[in-house]
């Protein structure tokens, strides 16, 4: 489970296993052994005791801005499990595990976009062929790339992740209307995206 707290004003504090969330219309417990993550979207407080119950229970504390952008995390200071994945990430960017990774996460983000065009050109009488099959071979491209250092290869996955991206969000621009994607762009269609990705980045 992820609790997000999104209301102004909110209090978080702890009773006994439980998270405890006051706001002026409510007040909701929950169960710390069923919690994964809290997510601190909005101007709110924290008691002493949440930390410390979130740091023994390893359960990550995220700080997101309005937008959903996260800007800060409180984590046990231990060698546990999420330090111990911190401290390989950051070795892994010296050897070729990190060239691996970027493009699995790379593959993995252009498949997902390939994906939901495809299941949208389906519907609308293959309006989305040409870019089906644009994205398709930028796919494969990926997998040609052969260094291991992630510098070496910084340029390129950039560009087939900047590429993809102007695609995908073409193909969405002929179904739902907005101006551009922007990251901190006013409108229903950015703000949407821009909470999801939040949501996503704190993972």
């Amino acid at each position: 489970m992820i609790i997000i707290v999104n209301e102004f004003g909110a209090y978080l504090s702890k009773k006994e296993n439980r998270f405890v969330i006051k706001t002026k219309e409510k007040e909701e417990e929950y169960s710390a052994d069923n919690v994964e993550q809290i997510i601190i979207a909005s101007p709110s407080s924290l008691s002493e005791g949440v930390v410390k119950l979130a740091t023994e229970k390893n359960i990550d504390i995220v700080f997101t801005s309005y937008y959903g952008k996260p800007f800060a995390r409180i984590y046990p200071c231990t060698l546990g499990g999420t330090t111990l994945t911190r401290r390989e990430q950051a070795k892994a960017y010296f050897d070729e595990r990190g060239v691996i990774i970027v493009k699995e996460i790379l593959k993995a983000k252009l498949k997902n976009q390939l994906f939901l065009i495809k299941r949208l050109s389906k519907t609308r009488d293959k309006m989305f062929a040409s870019e089906i099959s644009v994205l398709e071979e930028n796919i494969l491209k990926i997998d040609i790339i052969n260094n291991e250092k992630i510098d070496d290869i910084r340029d390129k996955i950039l560009g087939y992740e900047g590429y993809g991206a102007s695609i995908y969000f073409k193909c969405l621009n002929k179904i739902v209307s907005f101006k551009s994607r922007d990251s901190e762009g006013k409108d229903i269609f950015n703000m949407a995206l821009n909470y999801g990705y939040g949501i996503l980045y704190s993972e």
